[in-house]
């Protein structure tokens, strides 16, 4: 029995060591996998590597290539390119550093260091205008051999990484080899440990269920090993094509021979074929004609040499156009360095193509590209209207424009190299510099920096700048543009301004003067007529002082006219008729010495103006003329056609361009300078001694003629006379004859008509009341409107309302008429003021069916006023 229990023990230590054997071969089968998948990992980084170095040397070539597309067509986006790239190599470089030979890495960080000190040294060169030096620079050898050595070192550094991705590959061979032997081996094992059972089993059934147990394990643990491989296996795969799939450039595989086997599906949509199509040698036919033999040509070179493909060729898009691609491709070798197939990769650089022979077209016509751009910066500064100057930082004049000597008559040779402060206004030279230097401080641009300069006649023109400061060269570029006739319009307008100003305060002034001469003239009157037995020399200063009193209504009203305020009552003129019935008085009035000549144009056009002021307004020209002719001489009033055009107009305000009839009074006069004639049209000034002359004159005739819709323009020179130039509107259509002047009549007694009389200052109102209450009206007096409405409501036989303009109380007479009338249609409405507003009178004339009488009135014109009104109503139909 001892041989047979032996037995059993002995196949139990069998199966033992077959077990323990069998497991050691199943841990050999895992260590194998892990290694297989550490094999693709590092297989992965170096191709990683190879792609940042193809970057780097991808990135230091847009450097390059975005400084010449600026250096030739000055393209900022040019700038932007380079400047991205200079900012993109670091990063690169620093991505480089794991896994990469130290040496190799150094060399490499150097040679980009140079390559972009190159681009640096070129771009300072260019930015401070050395473009010869730059370009030639970017030509050298030196530098076209510093990226031949990057070119050198990054493909010998992919080189290198191809051979340790070819070691990877070898060594993942082996793990594969060595995996499907230990697998093998376990299967072997377990084959002869089942055969084993079967014999064992026909000496112990224990023993033969025991062995198809652990063959059972054995068998799962098999294919648990064989589904892990072959899922590691498919992972690895869907990793691959996940990477090709989601690059954007085109990914492709190929057999030994060279054969297409794969294609991503980015290389199939631009071809707009399937991918189907893309094998074997079915991608050639997607090449462009004039490459695809040479083409085909270089790829059988490498495969039949086994080196690294590269090359850059036109692909054909699915819409039939072609662009440039950048193709690269690396044998697969296996453990004995036998290729096992290829993989390559396919890049758009068809912008980068198209820039290179933009640039290369640019580099062949540089230099008549910058002739051009040379010329036509000349012409711009040549043709400029505005003076170009280029100045130092003390202010010296570098270069000027032709203009200059336009505008300043001064020659550009002789102001080249002098300070500014040689030609500016004194009173303007140290404000200038205070600006300049305190906006350069501020870092800002010089805009708008009014200035006056001297010309070569020794008058001053005004200048506005504009200029901006290059660090670069320290100089200040300027710009400056003639405005001496703005700076005259706006005098003008300021001048228009104060005229308008001192108007208003003088019509102001004229009103009240009105009303206190309305009661010292109607005071004055009424003593006159009280006084029956007077004393002649009472009755002279009675006389004397109603003559004061008319001469101080002659002179507020000349301050009506200034203003523009007085009534007008224009109508059509034949103004050569009413200079010729001017004559007898105009010979009168200037006396023997002064020859008068009138110069009466033929067709002259018919004018739209109130005779009596015309009259006035020459009247007072040829007194004028007189005084500045003590020693006699000759005076000329002349008249013509006139058109005033918008660039004569421009400079005036409120007046429009367009057809006027011109007065010109000239005399041979003492003349006047420019100081006086600024003012001559200013009321109160006058050159003439005090006591001598009210400074009104001028100013009467310049307020008429702007009422009247005209202008008054002045020349004159000391010594060489003065010409006064008067322009009305001409007037479209004929002239009448002008009608006969109505002559006074007697005052009239009331017939006791009722008059509301509404004036709110009390002495008009109370010299009203009694000149017109003693000639038999019934007088209802109020000081403002509501007192006005009231007694007209309580007193419906009102036959007249004679009210003032101008009212307290919130109203005024023009509202107050209206509303009277509107409940008493035949109410007869007079108006009287001291100052015309424009409740009654518009664009210098009365509004139509007004009846007015002016402040100061006298008792006799106020009585023959209201009766004639009063009449002509009785007579006039119902």
């Amino acid at each position: 029995m001892a041989p047979a229990a032996t037995k059993p023990n002995r196949a139990g230590s069998f199966l033992l060591a077959g077990f323990l054997l069998l497991a050691f071969i199943i841990t050999l089968t895992v260590t194998f996998a892990a290694r297989e998948r550490a094999s693709d990992a590092a297989g992965q980084a170096v191709l990683l590597a190879r792609a940042q170095l193809s970057d780097l040397l991808s990135t230091v070539r847009q450097a390059e290539s975005g400084l010449r597309g600026y250096i030739i067509t000055g393209n900022q986006a040019s700038v932007t390119t380079y400047k991205l790239a200079l900012q993109a190599v670091p990063g690169e470089l620093a991505a480089l550093a794991p896994g990469n030979n130290t040496a190799d890495y150094a060399q490499l960080q150097q040679i980009t260091a140079q390559k972009l000190q190159q681009l640096a040294q070129a771009m300072s060169l260019w930015q401070t205008n050395q473009h010869q030096a730059a370009i030639a620079l970017i030509n050298t050898d030196l530098n076209l051999q510093t990226m031949q050595q990057l070119r050198a070192l990054v493909g010998a550094m992919q080189a290198d990484q191809s051979a340790r991705f070819a070691s990877i590959q070898a060594a993942a061979t082996r793990n594969g080899w060595l995996l499907q032997f230990a697998t093998a081996a376990a299967a072997l094992g377990t084959l002869l440990l089942a055969v084993f059972a079967v014999r064992e089993s026909r000496r112990q059934t224990a023993q033969l269920r025991a062995a198809e147990v652990a063959l059972t394990l054995d068998n799962a643990a098999l294919e648990r090993n064989i589904s892990e491989r072959t899922a590691t296996l498919q992972a690895s795969e869907a990793q691959f094509r996940t990477l090709a799939e989601t690059m954007p450039g085109f990914v492709f595989m190929a057999d030994p021979a060279g054969a297409n086997t794969y294609a991503n599906p980015q290389y199939a949509a631009y071809c707009g074929i399937p991918d189907t199509a893309l094998r074997g040698d079915g991608w050639a036919s997607t090449v462009h004609p004039d490459e695809r033999a040479s083409t085909l040509t270089a790829w059988k070179s490498r495969i039949a040499a086994g080196r690294p493909y590269e090359i850059e060729h036109r692909f054909r898009r699915h819409d039939g156009l072609y662009r440039w691609f950048l193709i690269r491709s690396l044998p697969l070798r296996d453990a004995t360095g036998a290729i096992t197939g290829w993989i390559g990769t396919a890049t758009d650089i068809d912008e980068r193509k198209q820039a290179e022979a933009t640039l290369a077209e640019y580099n062949s016509t540089l230099e008549k590209h910058v002739a051009e751009r040379a010329r036509e910066l000349d012409n711009i500064f040549r043709l400029s209207r505005d003076i170009l100057a280029i100045a130092d930082e003390d202010g010296r004049f570098v270069n000027l424009s032709p203009a200059w000597e336009r505008i300043t008559g001064i020659p550009v040779e002789q102001a080249i190299g002098r300070l500014y402060t040689d030609f500016i206004h004194p009173d303007d030279a140290a404000p200038t510099w205070n600006d300049v230097k305190g906006r350069l401080a501020a870092g800002t641009a010089i805009a708008d920096l009014e200035n006056r300069y001297r010309r070569a006649d020794g008058s001053w023109v005004w200048l506005s700048w504009r200029a901006t400061p290059h660090d670069a060269d320290g100089l200040l570029y300027n710009v400056a543009r003639d405005i001496t006739a703005e700076k005259a319009r706006e005098e003008q307008l300021r001048q228009s301004q104060k005229m308008e100003l001192v108007g208003q305060l003088t019509g102001g002034v004229a009103h009240d003067f009105n009303n206190l001469l309305t009661i010292i003239m109607g005071s004055l009157e009424l003593l006159q007529r009280g006084l029956t037995d007077i004393e002649p020399r009472t009755l002279r200063r009675l006389e004397h002082a109603m003559e004061g009193a008319r001469r101080a209504a002659a002179l507020t009203h000349r301050l009506l006219a200034f203003s523009r305020r007085q009534p007008l009552a224009p109508e059509p003129l034949d103004v050569n008729r009413l200079i010729a019935g001017m004559s007898d008085m105009l010979h009168r009035s200037l006396g023997e010495p002064i020859a008068i000549e009138i110069a009466a144009a033929a067709g002259l056009w018919p004018a739209l103006a109130d005779s009596n002021q015309l009259e006035n307004a020459i009247l007072n020209l040829a007194v004028n003329a007189r005084d500045a002719m003590p020693d006699g001489g000759h005076l000329t009033i002349e008249t013509q056609n006139a058109y005033l055009d918008e660039a004569y107009t421009a400079a005036i305000p409120d007046l429009a361009s367009g057809e006027y009839v011109q007065i010109s009074v000239t005399d041979t006069g003492i003349g006047m300078n420019a100081a006086v004639r600024a003012q001559v049209f200013e009321p109160f000034f006058t050159t003439k001694p005090v006591g001598q002359g009210t400074g009104l004159g001028l100013a009467q005739v310049y307020g008429f003629i702007k009422q009247s819709g005209g202008h008054a323009a002045i020349t004159s020179e000391p010594g060489q006379g003065t010409s006064v130039r008067l322009y009305l509107p001409r007037l479209r259509g004929d002239t009448a004859a002008p009608p006969p002047k109505e002559t006074a009549t007697a005052p009239l007694a009331g017939r006791g008509e009722t008059i509301l009389l509404v004036e709110d200052e009390e002495g008009v109102r109370n010299f009203a009341a009694e000149v017109l209450g003693d000639l038999g009206y019934r007088i209802l007096a109020a000081e403002n409107a509501a007192t006005a409405l009231a007694l007209a409501a309580a007193h419906p036989d009102i036959a007249l309302l004679f009210t003032d303009v101008v009212l307290t109380g919130g109203s005024n007479g023009r509202l107050l008429a209206n509303e009277l009338q509107r409940r008493r249609p035949n109410l007869i409405v007079l108006f009287t003021t001291g100052y015309t507003s424009d409740a009654i009178i518009h664009h210098g004339r009365l509004d139509e069916g007004i009846n007015f009488l002016g402040k100061p009135f006298t008792a006799a014109s106020l009585a023959q006023t209201i009766r004639k009104l009063l009449d002509q109503h009785a007579t006039t139909p119902a």
